[in-house]
């Protein structure tokens, strides 16, 4: 994999995509495709804060409530 200045790596775990809501649907990879999309102008460290508030609103949980099933990271990290 090459990568170049002003490129993003972003790593995640399966506790992003298997995030469900009411209806048992996931948080699939094409919402987080999305969702990365969406903000690609956010620095590598305000991505991660920016992914509880749409995945609390999906699945209607929250992370300090220890609401989710699996682990939620999310590692960002921009190319200078």
């Amino acid at each position: 994999m090459k990568v170049g200045s002003g490129d993003r790596i972003v790593m995640y775990t399966d506790g992003i995509l298997e995030a469900t809501n009411r209806e048992g649907v996931f948080f699939d990879p094409e919402r987080l495709r999305a969702f990365l999309a969406e903000r690609h102008e956010l620095s590598a460290e305000r991505l991660n804060a920016a992914l509880l508030e749409p995945l609390s609103d999906w699945s209607s949980r929250h992370p300090a409530s220890g609401g989710y099933e699996d682990d939620l990271t999310l590692v960002a990290a921009s190319v200078e």
